[in-house]
């Protein structure tokens, strides 16, 4: 059945809640989502594809909508709640901040070291090295 279709299906449909859209999505789905009810879990803005994010964030809470055309094929979404953003106080935020900063160094000096071993033909300095003496 296209998604088209599906779409009429759901919007047809008097209980249009994430039940009647999980079953719908473990019936028709490609995607392996199907598995979970269709459901991607929390999302935040930015991490779907641009079509898919600008669509899922005009959804008020309880709505579907689609079909929407990503690289990935045709989407229908349905919005299940809305959770409010939150302010942490630093001492629940200091560990998720720390994790955040070294794991963006770590990608810095990988970065560095890939453009390193780049700079030397792909070998590094040791390989490199060995291989300046020999006849």
């Amino acid at each position: 059945m296209s998604p088209r279709r599906v779409w009429g299906q759901l919007r047809a449909s008097r209980d249009l809640g994430a039940r009647r859209f999980g079953a719908l999505a473990r019936r028709h789905s490609e995607c392996p989502t199907a598995l979970e009810d269709g459901s991607l879990g929390e999302v935040r803005r930015g991490q779907l594809y641009p079509e898919l994010d600008a669509l899922l964030f005009r959804l008020a809470e309880g709505e579907a909508g689609g079909p929407v055309e990503s690289e990935l094929g045709l989407h229908l979404l349905y919005r299940e709640r809305i959770h409010g953003a939150r302010i942490l106080p630093f001492s629940k935020a200091r560990d998720r901040i720390r994790c955040l900063l070294l794991e963006r160094q770590r990608h810095k000096c990988q970065r560095a070291w890939l453009a390193e071993l780049r700079g030397n033909g792909g070998q590094s300095r040791e390989v490199a090295a060995e291989g300046a003496g020999a006849p």
